[in-house]
C-alpha cells in the first residue's frame, strides 16, 4: 500500500524539539520540511508506475495551488499533522530514554528489538491519523495535499503558509 513516488524532502533531518510557544512551533513548522508529514504523503499518494516527483507536478497542480479553499485545508491539515507528530515523538522519546533516530518510522531497524514494535504501532497510527486528517477531515484527496507538499522547499510558499497560519490563528 505504501508508495515511494515522492521521497521524504529530508531524510537526514531530526524531529523538531518540541517549542512551547506557539510563535517557535510556527517557525519550527515552516521552516523544517516535516519528514514524517512527507513520509506520510508517500503513503497516502499511489505511485504512477514508478515516475518521479517531476512527472508528478502536472498541470492540475496549478489549478489546485492557485484555490485558496484548498490552501487552508491543506494548511490545517499540515498543522494538525504536525501537533500530532510532536505529541507522537514524545511517545516515542518516552520508550527509547530520549534516543530517537532521524525519521524513526523508516529507521525502526535503529531501535533495540523490544522498541521497535511498540514505535512501529505509534508510527502506524500516526500515518491513520494524518491519512483521515487529511482525507476526512480537511476532505482533501491525497493529490490535492501533495501538490502544496511538494511546494514546501519554496520560500515563496513557506512564506504563504506562514501568512495563513496567522491569520487562522492556529496554536
Amino acid at each position: 500500500m505504501a508508495s515511494k513516488s515522492i521521497p521524504p524532502l529530508t531524510t537526514q533531518r531530526h524531529f523538531l524539539p518540541k517549542a512551547t510557544k506557539s510563535g517557535r512551533l510556527l517557525k519550527a513548522w515552516t521552516i523544517s520540511s516535516l519528514s514524517l508529514l512527507t513520509l506520510t504523503t508517500t503513503i497516502l499518494l499511489p505511485s504512477p508506475f514508478g515516475q518521479g516527483p517531476a512527472a508528478l507536478a502536472q498541470k492540475s497542480d496549478k489549478a489546485i495551488l492557485t484555490n485558496e479553499t484548498l490552501f487552508t485545508n491543506y494548511v490545517r491539515a499540515a498543522f494538525d499533522i504536525e501537533k500530532q507528530r510532536r505529541t507522537m515523538m514524545g511517545q516515542v522519546k518516552q520508550m527509547t530514554g530520549g534516543t530517537v533516530p532521524g525519521n524513526v518510522c523508516v529507521n525502526l531497524s535503529k531501535l533495540p528489538g523490544g522498541q521497535r514494535t511498540l514505535v512501529k504501532g505509534i508510527c502506524n497510527s500516526f500515518a491513520k491519523f494524518a491519512s483521515t486528517t487529511v482525507t476526512k477531515k480537511y476532505k482533501l484527496s491525497p493529490k490535492q495535499f501533495n501538490a502544496f507538499q511538494r511546494q514546501t522547499n519554496s520560500p515563496a510558499m513557506r512564506k504563504r503558509i506562514n501568512r495563513k497560519i496567522q491569520a487562522l490563528k492556529l496554536k
